[in-house]
């Protein structure tokens, strides 16, 4: 991302653009690094008033077998709360069983 508060042209016009970031269900079947837990990099979106919405499901957050998705989802809410942005978290289908099945139904609910 860099250092996006010294943006000019487009790039400042797109960033001030955004209102809004939607993140659902950030897993992939990769590695870890999927959530930004990098503070440098999340400051940039400090002043801008963008509101963040976090959408998961217990399929990804509570995958034993990629326990890193749950960790990095938690440093990421909490690096964005204590940089004071506008963040809602929501796990869908917490009271139901784990399940692919709801995993993919976050779509629909959405």
């Amino acid at each position: 991302m860099g250092d996006l508060a010294n943006q000019r042209g487009p790039n400042k016009e797109f960033m001030d653009s955004i209102k809004e970031m939607y993140w659902l269900d950030g897993g992939h079947d990769g590695g870890s690094n999927t959530w930004i837990t990098d503070e440098d990099v999340l400051k940039n979106l400090v002043g801008r008033g963008i509101k963040v919405h976090v959408h998961v499901s217990p399929y990804m957050v509570e995958d034993e077998g990629r326990f890193w998705i749950k960790k990095e989802e938690s440093e990421f809410v909490e690096t964005v709360n204590k940089l004071n942005i506008a963040v809602t978290e929501i796990r869908h289908f917490d009271n139901e069983p784990r399940s692919i099945e709801n995993h993919f139904k976050i779509l629909l609910e959405f």
